[in-house]
């Protein structure tokens, strides 16, 4: 098997996933975004030892990715219009009250705790590998994940009680 098959066959559950998660983190370039991952993924294929590690390898490559791509972003704009640009409007997209709610309450956490709940709760990873994927400790995964529920149930149930 060629390394171009090899890379195609470990790579290819994974696109969709990816490509969603990067959307979750930077709409406006999540094409670009995703090829830069994929590139660097290939780039660096041969070096993963771990063939469980594959997952939370590329996602990480992928979030490095959406990063960069967002800090030139915002470095661009606050040289343009002299003051930083507003961080982009990421979450669920819906009509209902709860969702609209829910996105304006993750609108309010950074980027790295959107991405660390996208991982967990949409994508399905493990702490360990949520971990691994943004590069921190997994016990700070969890107690984070902890405090992040806690943050969104107020901010929840704070415009319920208001409602």
């Amino acid at each position: 098997m060629s390394r171009r098959e090899a890379f195609e066959q470990a790579v290819s559950p994974h696109t969709r996933g990816l490509y969603a998660f990067i959307r979750h983190l930077n709409r406006g370039e999540c094409d670009d975004i995703y090829q830069e991952a994929m590139l660097a993924a290939w780039q660096g294929f041969e070096s993963l030892q771990d063939p469980d590690a594959l997952r939370p390898w590329l996602y990480g490559i992928a979030r490095r990715k959406a990063m960069d791509a967002y800090r030139r972003q915002y470095r661009k704009d606050a040289r343009e219009e002299g003051w930083p640009a507003e961080l982009p409007q990421n979450g669920f997209e819906g009509q209902s009250t709860l969702k609209l709610d829910l996105d304006q309450a993750l609108s309010t956490l950074k980027a790295e705790d959107r991405a660390l709940l996208y991982l967990v709760f949409n994508q399905g990873f493990t702490y360990r590998q949520a971990g691994e994927a943004l590069g921190i400790p997994e016990g700070t995964v969890k107690s984070r994940v902890y405090a992040l529920k806690r943050r969104l149930k107020l901010l929840l149930g704070d415009k319920e009680e208001t409602a």
